[in-house]
């Protein structure tokens, strides 16, 4: 048995409520802290669940949770990073980084979502001073897009191979993403440095 596997077994007699709070706080805490890797959690989501609800319903309640998480924890982090005093030094570190790419404002959001170049999304958000409102539509966005895609995948593979061949399956279709997305973040942040110096 794989470590995916053994996962999904453990958390597998959980209720679905459960499932769902426990990818909610995933989410969060990715949006909020560090990378959580939520397109996994997405997946590990969805197969625990898959005998309670069926395909279609379960991504569109998944993609109800993330959005939920992803907008909730830039929030707060917006929040948190809007009323601190936050040292000059550190406002003056990440509007530096910003200004290496081409796109400079809440577009960046849309971009972060397919290659990750902003970690702590909300306090960039603040220290930047972009519209908040616009900022959280394209978290929302950009959510709907790459998970919904992620989702629709999985649904398929699920529906295709009717057998654990589709849990691997969509398990190395999201490596793959993961991959390539990191991959385009260190070449795009390259590029752009490049370009700035």
């Amino acid at each position: 048995m794989s470590i995916a596997e053994g996962v999904v077994s453990a958390f597998s007699g959980m209720g679905v409520i459960w499932v769902f709070a426990g990818l909610f706080l995933v989410i969060f805490i990715d949006a909020v802290i560090f990378p959580m890797l939520p397109e996994v959690a997405i997946l590990l989501a969805y197969a625990i669940a898959a005998g309670s609800i069926p395909g279609v319903p379960l991504s569109g309640c998944i993609l109800v949770v993330v959005i939920l998480g992803e907008v909730s924890g830039t929030s707060l982090l917006y929040f948190l990073a809007s009323h601190a005093r936050l040292p000059p030094i550190i406002k003056k570190v990440m509007n530096r980084y910003v200004d290496i790419f081409f796109i400079r404002d809440e577009r960046l959001i849309l971009l972060n979502r397919a290659v990750p170049v902003l970690p702590v999304l909300g306090a960039f958000i603040a220290i930047r001073g972009w519209n908040f409102p616009k900022s959280i539509t394209y978290v929302v966005a950009g959510c709907i897009v790459k998970y919904g895609l992620i989702l629709m995948f999985i649904t398929w593979s699920a529906w295709f191979y009717h057998s654990s061949l589709s849990f691997y399956v969509s398990l190395a279709a999201v490596g793959i993403l993961i991959s390539l997305s990191l991959l385009g973040s260190y070449m795009l942040r390259r590029r752009a440095r490049t370009k700035h110096s």
